[in-house]
C-alpha cells in the first residue's frame, strides 16, 4: 500500500515554493478516498483512506501537517491486513520538510519510523523498527530534498503541472525507510476522468516511477499513476498502483476545506 499513495528539484526549482498565498491547499483540507483492492478472491472496496492537511508547528516553525491514513475495514480483516499512516511536517512559507513519521502493517509485516530532517548536517535522523530486521535506525545523508509520500504529494500539487510538456520528466528524491532513492515524475497529459459519485473531472495525469538502478527495497517496484484536478487545487482524484500482492485503485469520494473553487469538476 506504499505507493498509494503517495528543497531542490533537479529540473524545476520553484516546485517547493509553497508560499501561503500561492499554495494549492490550506490547513483544514480533507480528502477521503475509496480504496479498491484486487487480489485472489478479493475484488472489492476494502476501506476508506483520508488525506488531511492541518495548520501546525514543529520546533517553533509554522508548518503544514499532512497525513495519509488508511486501514482495511473489519469486513476484510481476516482476508488481508493493511494499514498505512504517513505524516509529515513541512514549512508553510517554502514547503521545506522537517519531520516524517510512518506506521505500516501489511499482513505479518510491520514498520515504524520517526525521522527528523536535519538541515544543518544534511542527514535524516531515522528511528526505524521493522518486524523482519528489528531496529535499523540510522543517519541517512542527503544532498537534495528527500520527500516522504505525503510531502511528495504536496510538492506535486504545488507544481505548475499545466506548464509541463506532455511526456516531460522531472526527477525527485523519495524517502521510504530505510532508503532515499530517485523517482521520475512524468506528465502523461490532460484527461477527462469519470469519478464515481462526482461526475466528469478535468485532470492532469502524472506517472511516478522508480528511476533506473534505485536502492534495494521498496524502490525496486514503485510505480504509481495519479490524476490531479486540472485547476488551482490539484486534488488527487484518482490513483492506481500494483502492490507486492495484488493492486489498488483509489477514488476520491468526498472533500472539504479546499483553498480554491473546484472548477475542474464538470457535473
Amino acid at each position: 500500500m506504499i505507493a498509494f499513495i503517495l528543497s531542490t528539484l533537479l529540473a524545476l526549482a520553484p516546485v517547493n515554493a509553497q508560499a501561503s498565498d500561492n499554495a494549492a491547499f490550506q490547513g483544514g483540507e480533507r480528502l477521503i478516498f475509496t480504496v479498491h483492492y484486487k487480489w485472489g478472491p478479493i475484488n472489492a472496496d476494502v476501506c476508506n483512506a483520508t488525506f488531511s492537511i492541518d495548520d501546525a508547528s514543529y520546533d517553533g516553525e509554522k508548518c503544514y501537517k499532512s497525513r495519509f491514513y488508511g486501514k482495511v475495514s473489519k469486513k476484510f480483516e481476516k482476508l488481508v491486513k493493511l494499514l498505512e499512516d504517513f505524516q509529515s511536517y513541512t514549512t508553510v512559507d517554502k514547503g521545506i520538510p522537517l519531520y516524517y513519521s510512518r506506521d505500516t502493517r501489511e499482513g505479518n509485516y510491520t514498520l515504524t519510523d520517526e525521522c527528523k530532517v536535519n538541515w544543518n548536517s544534511h542527514k535524516l535522523e531515522a528511528k526505524i523498527v521493522t518486524s523482519s530486521a528489528g531496529d535499523i535506525s540510522r543517519d541517512i545523508p542527503f544532498s537534495s530534498t528527500p520527500h516522504d509520500i505525503t510531502s511528495l504529494i504536496g510538492a506535486l500539487r504545488n507544481m505548475d503541472l499545466a506548464s509541463l510538456r506532455d511526456g516531460q520528466t522531472l526527477t525527485m528524491n523519495l524517502y521510504l525507510a530505510p532508503d532515499i532513492f530517485p523517482i521520475n515524475i512524468t506528465k502523461v497529459g490532460t484527461e477527462t476522468k469519470e469519478i464515481k459519485g462526482f461526475g466528469t473531472v478535468s485532470t492532469i495525469k502524472v506517472m511516478v516511477k522508480s528511476a533506473p538502478n534505485p536502492n534495494a527495497g521498496e524502490a525496486q517496484n514503485l510505480s504509481l499513476n495519479l490524476w490531479f484536478s486540472n485547476d488551482a487545487n490539484h486534488i488527487p482524484v484518482y490513483l492506481e498502483t500494483k502492490l507486492k500482492v495484488g493492486s489498488i485503485k483509489g477514488t476520491l469520494n468526498s472533500y472539504s476545506g479546499l483553498r480554491h473553487e473546484f472548477t475542474a469538476l464538470q457535473k
